[in-house]
């Protein structure tokens, strides 16, 4: 790996590929731009390196060293300054302190600077037949490359009127017959061309170098839109990504991995460093052994802030360059504890499918004994004369005979969904069916039940299994009220995120063709209320707070109304009562 104090231009382009951290695209942007100043000064510096070594060599070649022409002594001097200036911008653009919009107008500066210094190049070595033209094109690549098209666009026009210049005065030297400084007449004259040969040369050369800038621009652009495209396709996939050098130090890291790792602060800060460093904690071992691998697949655990578990799946697969040399690791981190608990829940399921199947053979296989138990009872009841002791324990056996049988009836009804038969159904009439057997239910004489329904409520629903469903909400609520209690029935349209509120007018179209439109039917009580404990698990089966209930009553009415499509609501607070309100979906009037 390449440090700070040996750089060179693959380093430099690498710096713009760190981690991105909360300050991602600035940094990036930063990162990228120091490169490019770094890589174009390098280059500068052994342009300039190259002119003076070539000057020196002409100099041995035709003249002597000691001596220099004035054109060729400012020629060598604005070399040497170049190194200079070229120089002391590596130092400055080397800091790391130095924001994005410094780094542009230090690029800004050097570019100016540097047309500034071909020009003058241009000037001592011949206008325009000088072989220092062709660094205006470098100084317009190197304006797209570092600040923007419209930049490189301007520099072409000052670097065209630059030389338009220097080539103008040549001509009009001989032609007004005046001296240029520093330059020898008859050096001049041999240089100078025919204003019919620079005007068109002039304009061609303005033409080619507008050309250069404008498809460096375009090519810039597209180049800038395929990294920020890749660098947001990598920072923001759902699977976490390292790269590491083979030294184990960090190439990139995204956003991802500081989630799944629970490493806080920005990531951007991270490339570079070693990978042990980083990962030091003892939770990150596997990681760490993992990528001293060449490849390996493995799982670990971390557990987030909020003291979650989350199974990461780890991935590490070598990075070969095109000539098949490892060049490092790349890890790839899937979150899989969503996939672990659907896992778990698909084998539960399995396992309850089964234990449902069982439990209903079961069932069965106890009620058939259960009923020849019974008829047996009844026999001898009937055929043997028993005395008042032993007739009483009939009528137990009897009656708890009864009462198994229904708890039977009700665990079938609950595993086993019977298909809904649906149909057009007046609700009204069908509740006043329920309430008047409820009325007749031995003991609740006392307990005052009423309906309030609009005629022909009408529905599309499976009347049989509603019914049940209504009963079972009616009994729970005699048995919650005392006995001088209320419970009431009542009905209306409504939305289904608004069970407690009536939808008004139905005449509208608007209402009638609503997807959430339906009909609600409460049904309420004057007990003392579900505790909020209670609430949460009144659905569950066999979960009951009466002394000899079976819980199961509420599952199998939810199971009826889930199956239509709707949805039961309650609203009950310890001392308050209790308001059962069932929504239907797709409800109308005839």
């Amino acid at each position: 790996m390449m440090t700070e104090t040996a750089p060179s231009f693959r380093s430099s382009f690498d710096e713009a590929r760190g981690p991105a951290g909360p300050d991602w695209p600035s940094v990036q942007e930063a990162n990228l731009l120091r490169a490019r100043l770094k890589l174009v000064l390098f280059v500068r510096l052994a342009i300039a390196i190259f002119g003076i070594i070539a000057i020196l060599i002409y100099q041995q070649s035709f003249l002597e060293l000691s001596y220099f022409s004035p054109r060729i002594l400012a020629a060598y001097v604005i070399l040497v300054f170049a190194c200079f200036v070229n120089i002391f911008y590596l130092l400055f653009v080397r800091k790391k302190t130095v924001d994005l919009r410094k780094l542009k107008s230090v690029a800004l500066l050097q570019i100016t600077v540097d047309i500034f210094l071909e020009t003058g190049l241009a000037y001592f070595t011949g206008g325009s037949g000088s072989i220092f033209v062709s660094l205006y094109f470098t100084s317009i690549l190197a304006a797209n490359l570092l600040v923007s098209a419209q930049s490189s666009l301007f520099f072409a026009s000052l670097s065209s009127i630059l030389l338009a210049a220097v080539t103008i005065v040549y001509s009009l030297s001989v032609h007004l017959h005046f001296s240029l400084p520093l330059l020898p007449e008859s050096y001049v004259v041999s240089m100078a061309q025919g204003f019919r040969f620079i005007l068109p040369y002039l304009f061609f050369f303005a033409l080619i170098l507008h050309f250069v800038a404008f498809s460096a621009g375009r090519l810039v652009r597209e180049l800038k839109h395929e990294r920020i495209l890749r660098e947001e396709i990598l920072q923001n996939v759902l699977n976490g990504l390292i790269v590491v050098d083979p030294a184990g130090c960090i190439l990139f890291w995204n956003n991802q991995v500081s989630r799944l790792l629970q490493i806080p602060g920005a990531t951007a800060k991270l490339r570079g460093q070693p990978i042990d460093k980083v990962l030091a904690g003892e939770s990150y071992t596997v990681l760490r052994e993992l990528l001293k691998l060449e490849r390996g697949n493995q799982e670990m655990k971390v557990v987030t802030d909020r003291g979650d578990n989350l199974s990461i799946e780890i991935i590490v697969t070598p990075l070969w360059d095109e000539t098949n040399r490892e060049r490092g690791k790349i890890a790839i981190l899937n979150d899989v504890s969503l996939k672990k608990r659907i896992d778990e829940v698909v084998k539960r399921s399995e396992t309850l499918q089964a234990l449902s199947a069982m439990s209903v053979g079961i069932a069965h296989e106890v009620r058939n004994p259960l009923a020849s138990i019974k008829g047996a009872i009844q026999e001898l009841k009937t055929e043997l004369a028993v005395d008042p002791e032993n007739k009483r324990l009939i009528n137990i056996v009897m009656r708890e005979s009864d009462r198994l049988n229904k708890i039977i009836s009700d665990f079938l009804d609950f595993a086993k969904k019977r298909p809904l038969l649906k149909q057009k159904c007046d609700l009204a009439e069908l509740l006043d069916e329920v309430v008047t057997l409820l009325r007749k239910r031995e003991g609740r004489e006392k307990v005052n039940i009423e309906l309030k329904a609009p005629e022909h409520f009408y529905g599309e629903v499976d009347p049989e299994q509603l019914k049940q469903v209504f009963i079972n909400l009616g009994l729970n609520a005699l048995e919650a009220s005392d006995p001088d209690g209320r419970v009431m029935f009542k009905c209306y349209f409504s939305y289904q995120d608004e069970p407690g509120q009536s939808a008004g007018n139905l005449d509208s179209p608007d209402l009638l063709g609503h997807d959430r439109f339906g009909l609600t039917i409460e049904v309420s009580d004057s007990g003392k209320g579900i505790s909020p404990d209670d609430i949460k698990r009144i659905y569950e089966p066999f979960f009951t707070t009466k002394p000899k209930g079976v819980g199961l009553g509420l599952a199998v009415a939810n199971n009826i109304i889930q199956g239509h499509g709707g949805k039961i609501f309650v609203d009950s607070r310890p001392g308050h009562g209790s308001k059962f309100s069932v929504w239907l979906p797709t409800a109308r009037q005839s």
